[in-house]
């Protein structure tokens, strides 16, 4: 029922901004962001499904599978002032207490304490204050339990300071994508939050149009900015990385079970739009729902959330924006050595730089026009005539040697994929050693998935073995 009302929910919005939309989904009209909890993260991905659903053949992958991935990005709860202000700003507990010891809210806490004894008496919790009463409203939806779990609201955002912390952040960012949208400095059309009923407590709280209720889940606070002027992955690569789900399914289908819950499963992907869209369709050919899972009948998915870290923070599939990473490998471009190797392809260097308007010097500048020749092939776009003489061959060539250039050398090795990539795979390892129940760890990063899973004896020991060689090669890092 719940995954109905998020679907609903996107549906809604399809109908009301169809035309504001248009049909087709890019990367760039939408910006979707969620707390990083599993269940924010997926309602996230329910509502976006119904929004954005395939349109026609370009989007349409998979016949009969009415869903196509979206990204979503996210931040950790420590740092996340969107969605956590309180928790993250160290001034927001102390601005707590001290109104909890007011006169307003000692009076406050008195005129339920006979109530909170009673209930202290009766569920084992010592409960003193509204916090408590809050979390047993769901499993006891009576109207005095509404009344008072929907108070602890109005103490979160109790005085301006702590309306400024609570939901400041969220309503400033809002201020500023509508003026930079008015400004025409944004090509977003639409921006999505997937947050808790106390972010849309608070939001209201401090708009001065809260009215004492408890958020239903799928409620949504909808703002608009009127009188205003006015692919990225291809159905291939869809059907190539839901495949890949696919046959993962078959070759794991015992050891994971038929049925999905979160703790089976850890997903991490970088923090790219197409990494993220193709994790969510590896995931969908891994995970389809069963029978009993079936949330809506046509509809052959359900949500799964995955995990991403900012760039400059992902040392775990994005070593190489290590700035010693960098400057190791600027050293080893400029050196004699490469120098001299990098001038036998003068002429298709010069060739590329002319007819493409980009100074090429390097593998790595061939290969950043090699991938965008191969998405406009990948859509059905008639190439430029220049094309013919070099592309696939011999530009293919030349962008497989920037792969060998990211890893040239031991210390390259070392922050590209060296320690964090194996501490986090000897972790798990070690994890699943000691029963953890993580069945599969999944990393997807710009070019590749890795999958590991323990499934015999021998294949634990002799991981365990290779594992621990690596990594005593592999000690030092950035």
């Amino acid at each position: 029922e719940g995954k109905r009302r998020e679907h609903q929910l996107g549906s809604i919005l399809r109908k009301r901004y169809h035309h504001f939309l248009d049909n087709l989904y890019t990367p760039d009209i939408v910006d979707a962001r969620c707390s990083d909890f599993s269940r924010t993260k997926m309602s996230l991905e329910l509502v976006l499904a119904a929004l954005f659903p395939p349109r026609g053949t370009l989007e349409q992958w998979l016949p009969g599978l009415n869903w196509q991935p979206v990204p979503y990005n996210f931040e950790r709860v420590t740092s996340d002032k969107l969605f956590f202000g309180n928790m993250v700003c160290p001034n927001y507990k102390k601005s707590y207490e001290k109104y909890m010891n007011t006169e307003e809210g000692r009076a406050l806490i008195n005129k339920y304490s006979k109530i909170f004894y009673y209930l202290s008496e009766n569920t084992g919790w010592n409960i003193t204050d509204f916090v408590l009463v809050f979390l047993l409203y769901d499993t006891l939806k009576t109207e005095v339990f509404k009344e008072m779990a929907s108070k602890e609201y109005w103490i979160l955002s109790a005085t301006t300071k702590m309306k400024q912390i609570n939901s400041g952040h969220l309503l400033k960012k809002i201020i500023i994508d509508t003026l930079s949208k008015i400004n025409g400095t944004l090509n977003q059309k639409l921006y999505l939050y997937s947050g808790h009923d106390f972010n849309i407590a608070s939001l209201l709280i401090a708009l001065g149009i809260f009215k004492q209720h408890i958020p239903p889940y799928g409620s949504c606070i909808l703002i608009e900015v009127h009188c205003i002027r006015g692919q990225y992955g291809v159905k291939k690569g869809k059907q190539m990385e839901f495949r890949l789900g696919k046959a993962l399914r078959r070759r794991y289908d015992k050891f994971l079970g038929k049925i999905y819950t979160p703790d089976i499963l850890e997903a991490v992907s970088s923090d790219t739009n197409r990494t993220k869209m193709s994790i969510q369709l590896v995931l969908a050919g891994l995970f389809p729902p069963v029978k009993e899972q079936i949330w809506e009948t046509g509809l052959n998915w359900q949500p799964i959330p995955y995990s991403a870290l900012p760039r400059k923070q992902d040392k775990l599939l994005l070593g190489i924006y290590c700035p010693k990473f960098n400057n190791l490998y600027y050293d080893l471009i400029t050196s004699p050595k490469m120098s001299k190797e990098f001038e036998q392809h003068t002429e298709i260097f010069h060739y590329l730089s002319k007819n493409s308007g980009m100074e090429v010097k390097t593998y790595w500048d061939v290969f950043f026009i090699y991938m965008c020749l191969k998405t406009e092939k990948d859509y059905g776009l008639e190439l430029p005539e220049w094309t013919n003489k070099v592309f696939p061959k011999p530009m293919e060539d030349l962008s497989i040697k920037s792969y060998g250039l990211l890893t040239a050398t031991t210390e390259l090795k070392r922050l590209a994929s060296g320690k964090m990539f194996l501490n986090h795979t000897f972790l798990h390892m070690d994890l699943i050693l000691h029963l953890s129940y993580t069945k599969l760890t999944m990393l997807m990063d710009l070019k590749y998935a890795f999958k590991f899973t323990t499934n015999y004896s021998k294949s634990k020991d002799f991981f365990l073995r290779f594992i621990i060689k690596i990594m005593v090669r592999l000690s030092h890092s950035c």
